[in-house]
């Protein structure tokens, strides 16, 4: 009866390491989805209240735009987890699935990039009429800083499924040191543009730094 008994509670045991919640993953994925929400949303909420209607309006638009970018972009970001955590599991080299995912997301974004950046002065106006005028000159620049940020997002979501908390912790920080740029810097369209810009730039070098240590 003993010997059940204990038999029993080692079963108990290794069930509860075995069925763990994993909190600090979970707590992880909430802050890095809240730094790419942060990141694509803050800035024009905060352009609404430091900007005049019509600003803001046209920043609004240009951000419209740039989310096009990041959702084509991130397609296949999306595969990073599941394919990551797979190989993990298999104790294989996660490093393979990760760089070809991240290949096939940077042509992409890469196209996305030129297709909005350099040609968008050309086919915007014909879908979203005399309101894609006024956002044509910043068109190129916010371009580059979503395109920028959809690397680095990338980067991000490798290392959570690693385990490695420090970039989604890092992420946020950006993501905040964003919006108080805007708030520093917000008198034109442009300034807000360059605080994004500046800010997506130096995220990726700094995730990138991350990932090469």
């Amino acid at each position: 009866g003993l010997f059940f008994f204990l038999k029993s509670k080692k079963i108990q045991v290794e069930s509860k390491k075995k069925f763990n919640f994993p909190k600090r993953f979970f707590v992880a994925s909430i802050i890095s989805g809240f730094s790419v929400n942060a990141f694509l949303t803050f800035d024009v909420l905060l352009t609404k209240h430091f900007l005049t209607p019509r600003l803001a309006g046209e920043y609004a638009f240009l951000s419209l735009v740039g989310k096009m970018i990041y959702f084509f972009g991130s397609m296949f970001s999306t595969f990073i987890i599941p394919f990551v955590g797979r190989d993990m599991g298999a104790n294989k080299d996660p490093n393979k699935s990760f760089y070809k995912i991240l290949t096939a997301a940077t042509l992409l974004t890469t196209v996305m990039f030129i297709a909005v950046g350099f040609f968008g002065r050309y086919f915007l106006p014909l879908i979203f009429g005399v309101k894609a005028y006024p956002v044509l000159p910043y068109i190129k620049l916010y371009s580059l800083a979503i395109a920028m940020y959809v690397i680095t997002s990338s980067i991000v979501n490798y290392h959570l499924a690693r385990h490695h908390y420090v970039f989604p912790a890092t992420a946020l920080l950006l993501s905040m040191a964003m919006s108080i740029g805007i708030v520093l810097f917000h008198n034109t369209v442009a300034d807000i543009v360059m605080v994004v810009l500046i800010v997506s730039m130096v995220s990726l070098d700094v995730m990138l730094l991350l990932h090469i240590l």
